[in-house]
């Protein structure tokens, strides 16, 4: 994913910055952006951020600081900006679809959209090899 003019690689272990090499024939490199535990599940923009979720959360990573914004013991399978709040996120919390935004007295919130199994009231809109596929906020009725 490239966010604010860099490539960015999310493995299960780390989020990297993809450093293109300035010589021919020369790979290009990774720097791992962050150095904070977990397990990850998927990453996306929304706003000016860069969002990576896992087992354990959500995380906001501006300018390479990384912000903890939503703490769970569960994990966070997928996420997607959220349509109708440029700068908020959908998020698939276990099998429970909800909205994570900041709050006004700072922070962020999460909220419940709705709680069923997950193939029951959305669809995926890609696979992957392995993990779990992003969220498609077009599926969604934001009516």
């Amino acid at each position: 994913m490239t966010h604010a003019g860099q490539t960015h690689a999310l493995t299960r272990r780390g989020l990297y910055t993809v450093l293109p090499s300035n010589t021919p024939g020369r790979l290009a490199k990774f720097e791992r952006l962050t150095d904070f535990p977990g397990y990850f599940w998927d990453m996306t923009e929304a706003g000016p951020s860069l969002f990576v979720s896992g087992f354990g959360g959500v995380w906001r990573i501006d300018d390479g600081k990384v912000n903890y914004e939503h703490q769970v013991s569960a994990d966070v399978f997928a996420i997607a900006p959220n349509p109708q709040q440029p700068s908020s996120l959908v998020m698939m919390e276990g099998s429970t679809l909800r909205s994570l935004s900041p709050s006004p007295n700072g922070g962020w919130a999460a909220h419940d959209l709705w709680s069923t199994p997950a193939t029951h009231r959305f669809r995926w809109s890609r696979t992957r090899i392995s993990g779990s596929p992003p969220l498609d906020p077009a599926c969604f009725n934001w009516a």
